[in-house]
């Protein structure tokens, strides 16, 4: 019988990158060290609902780790198993054969519940020695992996010294010690909120951009994509490219080039 090649989905080009790192990144240290002990293990779990900082924490793990790690943002397509085999076999071949290299599958709600439940089984009990497999995201396999380290929410919520050091690098030195207390204990360590706190702060926002329009442009001046804008406002695509053409009307430009060269001037950024 002719076997049939399967070829990943067009996406996959923009998927197989871990986004950019903020500029303002709060590190977190004890988390890291965390997923390194999943090394030794056979699946390493990163499971909260969206907020919690899941593709972020794995973006800096990503970036510091001594040894080559694969990245793959599923996709609804990746429902198929033979599509998530494929998008799987492409990711790893992008980086060293490294016998200590790691996989690492981010979205897993995209594809829960599907036929691809039993394509990550069978990539956790075939993967390669010492391969660490790394799965995230808001809901968890419903058949979870017994030798496996979990981060969960809990985990996940930073502490009041993260917290402080976030509101500190967004703010400055603005707040006094009483509100940043304050602002910690209202978004109970959830770093999306501890975020979204900090941008009501702007006193005028620049050249009329509402918060949410400052925000994307944040992000664009940071070089995210629009994939990865997308996936840290919680839009969808069509979303990004309507509120991305009201930033670049409300600044008189029809570029990203432009809009960020506009938002150094408003000290954006």
């Amino acid at each position: 019988m002719d076997t049939i090649r399967v070829e990943p989905s067009a996406t996959l080009a923009t998927r197989v990158r871990p986004p950019h790192l903020r500029r303002d990144l709060v590190s977190r240290p004890r988390l890291l060290e965390r997923l390194d002990e999943g090394a030794g293990h056979d699946q390493t779990l990163v499971s909260a609902p969206a907020g919690y900082g899941k593709t972020t924490l794995l973006a800096e793990w990503a970036a510091s780790m001594g040894r080559p790690v694969a990245w793959l943002a599923l996709a609804e397509t990746d429902a198929d198993p033979a599509v998530l085999r494929a998008e799987a076999a492409a990711s790893l071949g992008r980086i060293a054969s490294d016998a200590s290299a790691a996989l690492v599958l981010d979205g897993y709600e995209r594809v829960a519940g599907t036929a691809a439940e039993s394509a990550i089984a069978e990539l956790v009990r075939g993967r390669r020695a010492g391969l660490q497999l790394v799965v995230a995201g808001r809901v968890e396999p419903r058949a979870l992996v017994r030798d496996a380290v979990a981060i969960r929410a809990p985990e996940l919520r930073m502490t009041d010294v993260e917290a402080a050091e976030l509101l500190h690098r967004a703010l400055g030195g603005s707040l006094a010690a009483r509100e940043v207390e304050r602002r910690i204990e209202r978004c109970d360590g959830v770093p999306a909120a501890l975020r979204a706190a900090t941008e009501t702060e702007a006193e005028e926002p620049a050249d009329g951009l509402t918060e949410p329009e400052l925000s994307l442009l944040r992000l664009l001046t940071d070089g995210f994509t629009s994939r990865e804008i997308a996936h840290e406002l919680e839009l969808s695509p069509y979303a990004v490219d309507a509120r991305t053409r009201a930033v670049y009307r409300k600044l008189g430009v029809s570029s990203r080039v432009g809009a960020v060269a506009r938002a150094h001037e408003f000290g954006v950024g």
